[in-house]
């Protein structure tokens, strides 16, 4: 089973039940319903199809084969054109109501002119309207067609049926519209059938998106479930397993390796959590290239330094006998005591991006809190 993905202003789409029962069982991607339930009264209480998908659950699926980027149907092409032809159709319809008028102007101008006591009964009987078929139809209760332009109205008039009169105005149209060269259903049609390419999926595009997607894509290879977490403040809510089924243990929050923390966001992060029973997850991610490249930059600092560096001093320090060798040593983190609660550092897991970029993320909890987990 392969999900067909169909992507709309951005936002991605399921609409096949059983595809996104799938997706939810055995894919591990749970998505947002956010379709109404017919028949429901209270609409906000339940959602059903189609299933949205956000753009770190389509990319995984794409990378993983779960699914696939559906054609695009070119709504707003084909809705382009067919307003086009309605404004086409509706300037038909006025010219031929302003054409009507005016011949009904000239008619009543000459009947007046006329002798009525010469020509008056002649014109009533050639004049006069045959039975509108209309009427007989629903003296017998039989279904009919009403007229909705003067043309039509004038046809039935003059006792041809509103399918005559309609099948008639209908070729008058596309004569016209053919003859002006406007969009009609020929040009809806085509304009809806052109819009059949593949759209180009191009998340994650920049440092901030690669960095979520990979926190993404470890903790769901880990075995959980992953939602937004814009209610709890968070970048992600992860799940033990099905949401329906439990409750979330941890809130996910992306922050950058090398940037200091501020207290006070530190701490409302973490009330928000612990308020709402569940683990603050602070994750970093670290490119080996940028921290290659970071540490050449620092090594190439220091050379500089050392080269720069007064001769006098040295001399001095040979003279005084103290001879002090520096001792380069990395800072190491330090680990608290075990069962001192707070924060647990040095949590890592690896990985490879889609590119071929080698990253390792970086994990500290905040926590436990007490009766869970």
């Amino acid at each position: 089973m392969k999900a067909q993905i169909e992507v709309l202003s951005g936002n991605s789409y399921v609409w096949d039940a059983d595809v996104a029962h799938w997706l939810r069982l055995e894919c591990g991607l749970v998505g947002a319903s956010i379709g109404g339930v017919a028949a429901f009264k209270q609409q906000n209480a339940v959602h059903g199809l189609p299933l949205e998908l956000s753009p770190e659950e389509v990319t995984l699926a794409l990378e993983r084969g779960w699914g696939e980027l559906a054609p695009a149907l070119g709504t707003a092409a084909a809705a382009a054109a067919a307003a086009a032809g309605a404004a086409s159709r509706k300037r038909a319809r006025q010219a031929s109501a302003w054409q009507y008028y005016e011949e009904e102007e000239e008619e009543l101008g000459d009947r007046e002119a006329m002798d009525a006591e010469e020509n008056g009964r002649e014109q009533q009987q050639q004049e006069e309207p045959a039975e509108p078929t209309w009427r007989a139809a629903l003296a017998d209760g039989a279904p009919f067609a009403i007229p909705t332009t003067p043309a039509e109205a004038a046809a039935v008039n003059a006792g041809r049926s509103p399918e005559e009169a309609a099948a008639a105005a209908a070729a008058a149209a596309t004569a016209g519209q053919a003859a002006a060269g406007e969009p009609g259903g020929e040009a809806a049609a085509a304009a809806a059938g052109g819009g059949q390419a593949v759209p180009e999926w191009t998340f994650p595009a920049t440092q901030e998106e690669r960095h979520r997607y990979w926190v993404f894509r470890d903790l769901h290879a880990k075995g959980y479930r992953l939602t937004g977490g814009s209610k709890f403040g968070a970048d992600f809510l992860v799940y033990p397993g099905d949401p329906t089924l439990y409750h979330a243990q941890f809130c996910v929050r992306l922050l950058p390796y090398r940037q200091p923390i501020l207290p006070a966001m530190l701490a409302s992060a973490t009330r928000g959590s612990h308020q709402a029973r569940k683990h603050l997850l602070i994750a970093s991610v670290v490119e080996d290239a940028e921290e290659a490249a970071r540490e050449a930059g620092g090594a190439a600092e220091g050379a500089a330094a050392g080269a720069a560096a007064p001769a006098d001093g040295r001399e001095q320090q040979q003279q005084g006998g103290q001879q002090q060798q520096p001792q380069q040593q990395e800072e190491q983190p330090v680990q608290p005591p075990e069962g001192a609660g707070g924060a647990q550092l040095g949590a890592n897991s690896r990985g490879t991006g889609s590119r071929g970029e080698r990253f390792r993320i970086r994990y500290m909890t905040i926590g436990p809190v007490e009766g869970f987990g």
